[in-house]
């Protein structure tokens, strides 16, 4: 059986009652990560996430805008349209939250 590395060793140095010096050493799991692993590991979800969500913000937005210049009408203007893509900024922001 492999010896545990130090990362996987806690040692404690306690004295019986006898006098003699006793090392205790317990050992974790091989596989348990360090802390600066878990902080990481949720760094790369987190980044992860924020690029899932931009990716799908970005293709909803592309969706509605291809859906919504498909389906122009003469009488709307500029300044409607543009109000309609501010209110789904809004609505996308609000379901991100």
């Amino acid at each position: 059986m492999m010896e545990p590395t130090k990362r996987a060793r806690t040692t404690a140095a306690t004295t019986s009652p006898s006098g003699d010096h006793v090392t205790r050493t317990t050992s974790w799991s091989s596989n348990m990560p360090t802390a600066c692993e878990l902080r990481s590991f949720g760094l790369e979800g987190k980044a992860e996430a924020l690029a899932t969500a931009r990716h799908t913000w970005f293709a909803d937005m592309t969706k509605w805008r291809e859906q919504a210049f498909e389906h122009i009408e003469a009488h709307e203007s500029r300044g409607h349209m543009q109000q309609k893509q501010k209110n789904f900024r809004r609505q996308m922001l609000h379901l991100s939250k």
